[in-house]
């Protein structure tokens, strides 16, 4: 009974380091061909193109997430 209790901790805490760490705020999914900004933000590369192109920014654009 403990070992399946432990089984089930570990398995939380790997789903929540997969939230935390490998999934795009953007689309909520683990990450597809991630892309690091300089502020160290990650994000997949197609949504990272679409939020430039939504925006319409030329030259630099603000991060999702610091703006």
């Amino acid at each position: 009974m403990a070992a399946k209790q432990e089984n089930q901790t570990v398995t939380s805490l790997k789903q929540k380091v997969i939230e935390d760490y490998l999934t795009c705020i953007i689309c909520s999914d683990t990450y597809e061909d991630p892309h690091q900004l300089k502020c160290q933000h990650t994000f997949c590369l197609k949504c990272l193109t679409a939020y430039i192109q939504k925006r319409k920014f030329t030259n630099s654009f603000p991060c999702p997430v610091c703006r």
